[in-house]
C-alpha cells in the first residue's frame, strides 16, 4: 500500500496492534548499506512481535528506490516513509519525524549504514528491561568497522569508548554529563522515559541521539550489556564525524543550552552548572564584546564551586529560565549576539531594538530585515519557536550575523515576549525595544526609524504605542494562488487595530504577551497612520496550510497547554480536517465587487506602501 497525501510517500501497512518493539530505521544516502541493515533487523529471532519503521530523509542516491523494493517485498513487516524534501536541512528533527507517534512500549534504533550482527539482539534487550524497570535506556558493546575513508576517527572513537563509557551494569544520568559515549545502533528506550513535549522542542539542536539518551536518562537510569550485538560503519560520508571539530564544539554549546531549559530536577542543575563552566572555559577569542567586561567576575565566580551552584540553585528558583541571570554573567555562542557600533550617548538613547518571535515565517524574514536594516534599526532580539520551514537558516545566515541576536526559546508555556524584553535589559541593550512581529512592518514619513514623530516624545515617555493597521487584498488574487508575498497587499482597513508598544529597555516599563499593550508611569499613544505597522496577516495559501498543519503537530506533542493557548490556530486545525480551511482563508480576502464600494465609503484605503519591501 502506497499514500502519498500533501507529504512524504509512504509504503507499507500501518503498524501492526500489539507489538512489542518498535526499530526505527533513518536513513540518507545509504545505497551501499540500506539492504544488509534492514535484513539484519528482519533476522531477529523475537517472538512477541517487532514492527520495523524506514524514515528516508530525501536521498538523492538509489536508497529511495531499494526501499520501495524492500517494502513491496515485505509489506506486512516494513514501512517506509520517503520525504520529498530534506527535512532535517529545514530544522526538523527526527523525533518529531518518528518518535512522536510510536506506540509500542519499546522501540530500538538502527541506522542505514549500520547493521545488527546477533539475531538475539532484541529478544536479550527487552529481557534485561523487563527484568530492571529501573532501565529506561539500555545500549550494549559495538564493533566499530572502517569501510573506508574514517580510520582515523575510527581509532579516535574506539579509544574514546575504552576510555570514556562506563562498563558498570548500571548508572545514572550524570555519567553523561560530560560527553556521549552511547552508539544509536546498540539502543533500546522505554517509551514512556520520552516527554512529548520536549520531543517536539528538539528542532535544530545537534546531535539528537545525545539528546534523546539524556531525555531518556532524565527519568531513569541507562543499563549496559557487555554482548557485541550491533557493527556500526564508518565510511567516510557519517554526518557527525564529517563535520569540522569547531561545528561540533558550537552544536555542544548549543546542546546544553537545551539541557538547561528541557531537563527537570538534578539533571537540569547539572546542566546549567556544566553550561556554565563551558561558557566560562571559552576562549576570548570567541567571545562576544558585551560579555567580555564580565569575564573576571565569572572566573572568580567558577573558582569557587559553591557560590557557582548556589547561583544555578538561583536560576532554577526564576521561572526555570536561564537568561534572566546567564545573560548577566556569560559570554554565549549560542546566542549569537550583534554587536552594534558604539553611539554616542544621545544617539543610544533613541536607538530601536525590533524585539521578536520567529514561527514557520521564512517567506517574510529576508524582506522584514532588509526593510528596517533600511530604516535605521540597530538591530533585532529574535527568539524562534520551533520553525521548520528554514527560518533559522537566515536568523543565523552570514548576511544577519551583525543585525540578528538569536536566544534560545523558553518554551510555548513561558512569556516569551517578557523573555526577550528582560533578555536585552540584561545585555544592556541601548534605547528602545520594539515588540513586532515577522508579518508586520514599520513605516514613518521618511523611511528612517528615528522620525521627528518618534524621536520627539522618546525623551519623556518610557512606553510609546505606536498604531496598527491591518493589511488585505482583493478575493480574486487569493482565488488565483497569485498572493505570493507582502506587495500584494495595498488594501488597508481605515480603522485601526491594537497597537505595538515601544519600551525604553532601560525602564521598568512592561508589556503583555502580545505586546500589544503595556505599563508605565510616562506612557503615551502616537496618532495617525504616516508612523504606524502595517500587518499583513495573510500569506500563500500553501504557506497558511503548511502552518496550520505545523500547528496541529506542536499543539497535540503538549496536551497540557490550555485551550485558550494559540486558539486561532486550534480553530484552523479545526477548519483543516473539516475541509474548509481553504474558505477560511479566502474569508480574509474582500469580494471583488465590494472593493470599490469599501473604498467610495472609506472603509478601507489602498495603501502601496509594502511596494517598498523586496
Amino acid at each position: 500500500m502506497t499514500q502519498r497525501v500533501d507529504g512524504p510517500e509512504i509504503i507499507g501497512q500501518p503498524p501492526a496492534s500489539g507489538a512489542e518493539v518498535t526499530v526505527v530505521v533513518p536513513t540518507f544516502n545509504h545505497e551501499r548499506f540500506i539492504e544488509s541493515c534492514i535484513d539484519s533487523v528482519l533476522r531477529q529471532v523475537f517472538d512477541r512481535g517487532f514492527q520495523v519503521v524506514v524514515h528516508d530523509d530525501a536521498s538523492t542516491d538509489n536508497t529511495a528506490q531499494i526501499l520501495r523494493r524492500i517494502a513491496s517485498e515485505n509489506p506486512e513487516r516494513v514501512r517506509v516513509i520517503l520525504q520529498e524534501s530534506n527535512q532535517m536541512r529545514r530544522g526538523v528533527s527526527g523525533a518529531e519525524l518518528y518518535l512522536l507517534d510510536i506506540d509500542t512500549p519499546y522501540f530500538a534504533f538502527c541506522e542505514g549504514d549500520d547493521e545488527w550482527i546477533d539475531e538475539f539482539k532484541l529478544e536479550k534487550q527487552w529481557r534485561f528491561m523487563q527484568r530492571n524497570p529501573w532501565c529506561v535506556l539500555l545500549h550494549h558493546e559495538v564493533e566499530i568497522s572502517d569501510e573506508g575513508g574514517g580510520s582515523e576517527y575510527a581509532i579516535e572513537l574506539r579509544d574514546y569508548l575504552d576510555h570514556n563509557r562506563p562498563t558498570a551494569e548500571r548508572v545514572t544520568a550524570d555519567a553523561l554529563s560530560d560527553g556521549n559515549w552511547i552508539m544509536t545502533c546498540s539502543t533500546m528506550f522505554r517509551t514512556s522515559a520520552l516527554r512529548k513535549s520536549a520531543l517536539a522542542a528538539i528542532g535544530e539542536y545537534q546531535p539528537e541521539d545525545y539528546i534523546l539518551f539524556s531525555l531518556a536518562a532524565d527519568s531513569g537510569d541507562i543499563g549496559f550489556m557487555p554482548d557485541v550485538m550491533a557493527k556500526y560503519r564508518l565510511h567516510g560520508a557519517n554526518y557527525w564525524s564529517g563535520l569540522p571539530a569547531e561545528t561540533r564544539a558550537q552544536y555542544d554549546i548549543d546542546v546544553q543550552w537545551f539541557f538547561a531549559c528541557h531537563l527537570t530536577g538534578e539533571g537540569r542543575a547539572r546542566a546549567q552548572a556544566r553550561l556554565l563552566e563551558s561558557l566560562a572555559a571559552m576562549p576570548t577569542s570567541r567571545a562576544f564584546s558585551p560579555f567580555v567586561r564580565l569575564r573576571e567576575q565569572l572566573a572568580e565566580l567558577t573558582q569557587d564551586r559553591i557560590v557557582l551552584l548556589e547561583r544555578v540553585r538561583h536560576l532554577e528558583e526564576k521561572e526555570s529560565w536561564l537568561m534572566h541571570e546567564l545573560a548577566l554573567d556569560v559570554e554565549s555562542t549560542a546566542v549569537r549576539h550583534s554587536v552594534t557600533p558604539k553611539a554616542s550617548e544621545g544617539e543610544a538613547n533613541t536607538q530601536v531594538h525590533l524585539v521578536t518571535g520567529v514561527w514557520d515565517n521564512a517567506d517574510l524574514l529576508p524582506g522584514w530585515l532588509r526593510h528596517h536594516r533600511g530604516m535605521g534599526v540597530a538591530g533585532v532580539v529574535a527568539m524562534d519557536y520551533g520553525s521548520t520551514d528554514g527560518s533559522m537558516d537566515i536568523l543565523r545566515s552570514p548576511e544577519w550575523s551583525d543585525f540578528v541576536t538569536l536566544i534560545p526559546f523558553t518554551g510555548l508555556d513561558t512569556d516569551t515576549n517578557l523573555a526577550m524584553l528582560e533578555f536585552a535589559r540584561h545585555m544592556e541593550l541601548p534605547g528602545w525595544g520594539l515588540m513586532i512581529d515577522p508579518d508586520e512592518f514599520l513605516f514613518t514619513p521618511t523611511g528612517r526609524v528615528h522620525h521627528e514623530s518618534v524621536a520627539s516624545v522618546m525623551g519623556d515617555h518610557d512606553l510609546i504605542t505606536l498604531p496598527r493597521f491591518h493589511m488585505t487584498a482583493s478575493r480574486s488574487v487569493a482565488e488565483n494562488d497569485a498572493f505570493v508575498g507582502v506587495r500584494c497587499a495595498v488594501l488597508r482597513e481605515a480603522t485601526q487595530d491594537q497597537g505595538k508598544v515601544l519600551v525604553r529597555i532601560a525602564s521598568d516599563a512592561s508589556t503583555d504577551m502580545s505586546g500589544h499593550t503595556g505599563a508605565a508611569a510616562r506612557a503615551v499613544e502616537i496618532a495617525g497612520v504616516e508612523t504606524c505597522l502595517l500587518h499583513v496577516p495573510v500569506r500563500s495559501y500553501d504557506k497558511f496550510a503548511e502552518k496550520v498543519d505545523h500547528a496541529e503537530v506542536t499543539l497535540a506533542a503538549d496536551p497540557s497547554l490550555p485551550e485558550w493557548f494559540a486558539h486561532h490556530w486550534r480553530r484552523w486545525v479545526q477548519k483543516k480536517n473539516a475541509g474548509t480551511l481553504r474558505d477560511e482563508y479566502l474569508e480574509q480576502f474582500i469580494p471583488d465587487s465590494e472593493v470599490p464600494v469599501l473604498l467610495g465609503a472609506g472603509t478601507i484605503i489602498r495603501d502601496e506602501r509594502l511596494q517598498e519591501v523586496d
